[in-house]
């Protein structure tokens, strides 16, 4: 998808986005997004931007997300937030979720 310093930053249907660092030869996942467009992918220097759909979605919408590229740096799991609001119908069933 694009390169940032000494990664390659990729993705793989139906299992997330990955960088690998091209020093190092070590690979981290950055999202962990099964369900996302392939096509409509950002990175503005920390955060890669993408088009999702929710665990529970039953519009069929994709909702923009962001997984922020510096927990990949700290071997932590992946950090991906949900930007805007959900509509209704996609909300979780479980209010605790």
């Amino acid at each position: 998808m694009f390169i940032n310093g000494d990664y390659v930053y990729y993705s793989v249907a139906d299992t997330g986005i990955y960088r690998i660092s091209v020093t190092e030869k070590t690979e981290q996942q950055i999202s962990d997004n099964s369900n996302f467009k392939e096509t409509k992918i950002s990175f503005d220097g920390r955060y890669v931007y993408f088009y999702a759909l929710n665990t529970d979605n039953t519009t069929g919408t994709y909702y923009m997300h962001r997984a922020d590229t510096r927990t990949a740096e700290l071997n932590q799991s992946c950090n991906v937030q949900l930007l805007g609001e959900l509509a209704e119908s996609d909300q979780p069933a479980d209010e605790d979720e």
